[in-house]
């Protein structure tokens, strides 16, 4: 998933800038996003997004969502074989 997704009260599916519009507006804060539908702003709004969504990731130096749940599965793996072992490694803090 390259963008965030989100499903209103009525059933759509919304994905990037607009689910953000609609989170802040939501939550009264509207305003805040306000500006990213103003007649010029709104496309360029939304490819900064895509493109930030594309690339967050590895601009911020953590791993790509499926990393991280593929190193999740292993460890429900272990913990539904019953590892005696299972928080050795995983459940340090890693820096």
């Amino acid at each position: 998933m390259k963008k965030i997704h989100a499903v209103t009260s009525s059933g759509e599916v919304i994905v990037g800038m607009h689910v953000f519009r609609e989170v802040y507006k939501a939550v009264g804060l509207g305003w805040v996003w306000a500006f990213t539908q103003l007649p010029g702003f709104n496309s360029v709004c939304d490819r900064f997004y895509d493109y930030w969504a594309a690339w967050r990731m590895k601009i911020t130096g953590r791993p790509e969502l499926e990393h991280v749940f593929a190193e999740r599965k292993q460890i429900l793996k272990k913990f539904n074989q019953g590892s005696d072992k299972l928080c050795e490694d995983e459940c340090k803090v890693k820096n």
